[in-house]
């Protein structure tokens, strides 16, 4: 098991053998909370341009992205509605929806681009970071032991630095900015787990991904906008989080 999960989960069940009965967080209300925990982007690319006359060989693009990052966030929240339950022990079903950001960190991508007789190599810094809006169900039993699942969407924001990435096809496939910012819209789902203290207070272990289109690493061609478009677009990030709800 990773052991950035075992902690948390170990935790969490020593907490749970503790928790006094008919731990139900309130029906209705606000709540709030935050979290920390390890985010990862995938990057990776390997395509190809159209040959397209002599002048314009085929260009082979690839990058690779480096290393992990951590990723605190935020969160505020309404839950609308709750119902009582019997599923596997009395408890109570609550739907809400939810607000957040999240700072997913400064990311390496590594750059190669290679034509008939040149090449260039260099590296992309990436900040990212996601605000969302999220539609949120969680199931609660009197142990206080709870799982949920949110889904919805999220904004997905990178501010690209390129170092050492000038060819003599600039500005046709490098962009010519040293520093440009990419947004997306992107689905996101949510899974987690977690332990009720005291009525008001759910610490919890979840697992985040915000979906997006898997890098490209075939041998098929692509135009201009293609080659200039896909190594600069943010693909899927996902992260997991230990962290702690209030509920007001």
């Amino acid at each position: 098991m990773n052991k950035y999960l075992f902690l948390p989960l170990a935790l969490l069940s020593v907490i749970a053998t503790s928790v006094p009965v008919s731990a139900l967080p309130p029906e209705k209300g606000f709540f709030l909370g935050g979290g920390y925990g390890k985010s990862s982007l995938n990057n990776d690319l390997s395509i190809y341009s159209i040959d397209n006359n002599a002048r314009q060989p085929t260009l082979n693009i690839r990058q690779s992205t480096e290393e992990k990052n951590t990723a605190p966030a935020a969160f505020v929240g309404y839950n609308f509605a709750g119902t009582e339950t019997n599923i596997l022990g009395k408890g109570r079903l609550q739907l809400g929806a939810q607000v957040g950001y999240v700072d997913l960190g400064e990311y390496i991508v590594k750059a190669h681009y290679y034509e008939a007789t040149t090449s260039s190599t260099g590296y992309r810094s990436i900040n990212e970071n996601a605000t969302d809006l999220l539609l949120t169900s969680s199931l609660y039993w009197e142990n206080g032991f709870n799982v949920f699942l949110k889904a919805g969407v999220a904004r997905l924001h990178g501010v690209y630095t390129q170092y050492g990435l000038l060819t003599a096809r600039q500005p046709e496939f490098v962009p010519e900015k040293e520093t440009f910012t990419y947004t997306v819209y992107r689905p996101e789902l949510v899974l987690g787990t977690g332990v009720l203290l005291f009525n008001r207070c759910n610490l919890f272990l979840q697992y985040v991904a915000i979906l997006g289109p898997t890098p490209n690493t075939s041998n098929d061609r692509f135009g201009t906008s293609e080659m200039v478009e896909m190594p600069n677009t943010l693909y899927k990030a996902d992260y997991f989080t230990v962290g702690v709800t209030l509920y007001i």
